[in-house]
This record gives C-alpha cells, structure tokens and sequence, in this order.
C-alpha cells in the first residue's frame, strides 16, 4: 500500500509566507578554517609558550624560598614566614580587588549605556 500524494502536500501557505525568499545576488561561498600552521604564528606561539611556562615558575618560589633561606643558615621558621610575606599580599589583593571590580563593573554599566541595546 503506498500514498500516492506528493510530499509537502499538506504543508500550510502561512509557512511560505513566514520564510522570506533567498536574496538576489552572488553567492558567496563559505571561507575555510584557517590551517592549523596560521593558528600557530609567531606571537601565538610566544603566548601559549609563556603561559604554559608561568605556573611551574609559581610553583618554584616555595622550592627556591626555602633553599636560599636554609643554605643562608635561616631557622626553617623563616621559611614559613618568608612564603606568609609572599602570599599575603596576594590574599589580600584577591579580597579587596573582587568586591571592587564588580563594583566599578555596576558603576560602569549604570554610567555608560550599552551600545548593543540601542
């Protein structure tokens, strides 16, 4: 048993109207992805080389803290209070600049009208 009706028969005309028609014109076609090697240039390379780099150079301020202080003859106590002096700062800039930043970040949007909303 087969049905006979051409497919799209029981399509409604309010569906055409809703869809507009292609737009004259020339066709241009889809620009390809660039390859793998225009990915990689120069300042990229740079870039991913330095971040990549940065957290083993973070990780080595313990290490080279506590061999210089140790082989200067420090107590190992100093070690801790040299790492307490490194992080502090770095605790207290994360606790003031987070509130600070999503404050100014309220205060800029209230002041300056967002483009994309016209």
């Amino acid at each position: 048993m087969t049905d006979k009706s051409p497919i799209g028969q029981d399509i409604p005309e309010a569906v055409h109207e809703i869809l507009p028609a292609a737009a004259p014109g020339p066709r241009v076609p889809p620009r390809a992805a660039p390859s793998v090697a225009a990915r990689w240039d120069h300042d990229f390379r740079l870039f991913f080389t330095a971040r990549t780099v940065a957290p083993f150079g973070d990780g080595m301020v313990a290490v080279a803290l506590a061999a210089g202080l140790l082989g200067a003859g420090r107590p190992a106590s100093s070690v801790g209070h040299a790492l307490g002096a490194w992080m502090g700062p770095i605790a207290a800039f994360v606790l003031l600049a987070v509130p600070g930043v999503s404050r100014l970040r309220r205060i800029r949007s209230e002041s300056w009208p967002d483009p994309c909303e016209g």
